[in-house]
């Protein structure tokens, strides 16, 4: 994976765009580094490091939750990605009892996939 480029126009919404894609990526594969690519390789030169990847569908697709509301989650959740999770998801009016969950205290980068899906069944009031 080669990163953005710093001539990006909006930083912040590259980044985001990185975190949502790899979040999104690990709920239906699994993501492995084969090895390492030297920023020499490239002309010209880039100022990040480069990867590559093997992507490996999961045996199992499902996902334990709403999926529709998942992505929605996800997608807002990185469109403010420096804002706790319960700022950035205001346009769900969540119940403020709902809130009280200390997974609603993190920044979307700070989560895992596995965690999307658990937050996204906090919202939905589906079992976890």
């Amino acid at each position: 994976i080669r990163r953005p480029p710093r001539s990006t126009p909006k930083p912040s919404s590259a980044a985001s765009d990185v975190y949502k894609r790899q979040v999104l990526t690990q709920l239906y594969y699994d993501v492995e580094i084969n090895f390492d690519v030297s920023p020499n390789v490239f002309k010209p030169k880039p100022k990040v490091n480069s990867s590559v990847l093997s992507l490996k569908r999961k045996k199992s697709s499902k996902i334990d939750c709403d999926e529709e509301l998942l992505f929605k989650i996800v997608k807002l959740s990185f469109q403010q990605r420096r804002k706790k999770i319960k700022n950035s998801l205001k346009k769900l009016d969540i119940p403020e009892v709902i809130l009280e969950d200390s997974i609603f205290e993190y920044r979307p980068e700070q989560l895992s996939s596995s965690e999307f899906i658990k937050l996204t069944q906090i919202i939905s009031n589906e079992p976890i």
